[in-house]
């Protein structure tokens, strides 16, 4: 586990990785409220949230892959939280199959998200505005998701050191070049990016070796 810099004087980030596939999740504290990005089980980060006696927890998963949904029951089991997805995130999550776990995992799994969305949505955090966006090419079911404009966490919309995988089951290299990576050439160059594998990075210098 690693305590990152603050993305702002009152908001806390723990990052942690999941071996032998480098998948992060992420913690963000902020007060009595918690964000959880793509859970894995980890019992320090249970550790994290129940000793900053959280009273909000927000989990949002930013695809639906195996290894960025692999927590969300155990989370559930423990903590009283709301996990939030896109509507194709929702639906492919239900499904061993569709959310990869019958392929690659000896116990395979799925799960439920208890809030959905299409397109676009804003929720408040704290003082700060949480900005998610669909951003299909990865897979159907992907998005990134914005604090402000302090930093984009982008599941595996964009990767650290390598390209965006577009070949599997849902993914699309023409939604990737037409929807998403113009919204992450949008964003500010010198914005703090979390992937969903690699370490945290500037935007500028992920897109140089990220994209397609």
């Amino acid at each position: 586990m690693k305590l990152l810099s603050p993305i702002s004087d009152e908001i806390e980030t723990h990052i942690f990785s999941l071996h032998p596939i480098d998948s992060r999740m992420y913690v963000i504290l902020c007060g009595s409220q918690a964000l959880v990005v793509d859970p894995f089980v980890c019992h320090e980060a249970l550790e994290i949230l129940m000793k900053a006696r959280i009273a909000e927890l927000l989990v949002v998963l930013t695809h639906e892959h195996y290894d960025h949904i692999s927590g969300v029951n155990w989370i559930k089991q423990n903590l009283f939280c709301q996990v939030l997805c896109t509507e194709n995130c929702a639906r492919l999550i239900k499904d061993s199959r569709k959310n990869l776990s019958h392929y690659i995992e000896s116990s395979p799994f799925c799960c439920e998200a208890d809030v959905t969305f299409s397109g676009q949505v804003e929720i408040p955090f704290a003082r700060r505005t949480l900005n998610l966006i669909e951003t299909p090419g990865h897979s159907k079911g992907s998005l990134c998701l914005t604090v402000d404009q302090l930093c984009v966490f982008t599941g595996d919309s964009l990767v650290n050191g390598k390209n965006v995988v577009t070949k599997l089951p849902g993914g699309s290299r023409s939604d990737y070049e037409n929807i998403t990576l113009p919204f992450l050439q949008s964003l500010p160059t010198d914005i703090q990016v979390f992937p969903g594998h690699g370490e945290p990075g500037k935007l500028g210098d992920l897109l140089k070796v990220g994209s397609l």
